[in-house]
């Protein structure tokens, strides 16, 4: 078990290490505003405002899923393959 009296050793700024950094996961932004949209217009359909189809009320969800597939397979994917083929031919 640690020992919990001791305070945390403060960050050594002459090496320039800046201390513990908590880093956040990130989050796309397009998830936000699709989901931002879904649920607006499911509060709409639901509180009877809106007569849509519930394909349509749910289209920005499967939209976003969508867009962020195909930029996985058109963007991120091919880079990923470039680069593992690169660095295998150094090694």
């Amino acid at each position: 078990m640690p020992n919990t009296s001791e305070p945390p050793m403060p960050p050594d700024t002459r090496r320039g290490d800046p201390g513990p950094r908590f880093i956040r996961p990130r989050r796309s932004r397009s998830r936000g505003i699709f989901g931002f949209l879904f649920f607006i217009l499911l509060i709409l359909k639901l509180s009877g405002v809106i007569d849509w189809s519930w394909w349509w009320v749910t289209a920005p969800l499967w939209i976003g899923f969508a867009l962020g597939t195909a930029s996985f397979l058109l963007f991120r994917l091919p880079l990923a393959i470039v680069f593992r083929r690169r660095m295998g031919r150094r090694g």
